[in-house]
């Protein structure tokens, strides 16, 4: 999490204009849209970056469309074992690609900007 607000401290006045980030819950029964307000706020995160949470059906289906899932269904039930990932993608150019959560900022910065040149 402290990386992603390096991140976003980077990419400065972008997040929210030509870049969105979003968390999504993994356990949505318990990370509930005011415990999650209140996740962002201990990390001061700033405008154009949502914590999402929802309906524990429609967030699992999220997360695999997104491919945060381990292929070993035993496996991807338990949450101790998901390592922070980054999806990033482009929707309108239809280039996405993923990396470490514990990358360099800097590295992420790289591989974000390097989607759009017209973001950079």
């Amino acid at each position: 999490m402290a990386n992603l607000v390096k991140v976003q401290e980077a990419l400065g006045d972008r997040v929210g204009k030509d870049i969105f980030l979003y968390s999504i819950a993994l356990e949505p029964e318990t990370d509930t849209p005011e415990v999650l307000k209140r996740y962002a706020e201990s990390y001061q995160v700033k405008p154009g970056w949502y914590f999402l949470t929802g309906n524990p059906r429609e967030i699992d289906a999220l997360r695999r469309k997104l491919g945060f899932t381990h292929p070993n269904p035993r496996a991807d039930a338990d949450k101790a074992r998901h390592a922070a990932r980054v999806v990033y993608g482009n929707d309108a150019l239809g280039r996405w690609g993923a990396m470490p959560g514990r990358l360099p900022p800097d590295q992420m910065v790289s591989s974000l900007l390097a989607l759009d040149r017209k973001i950079r």
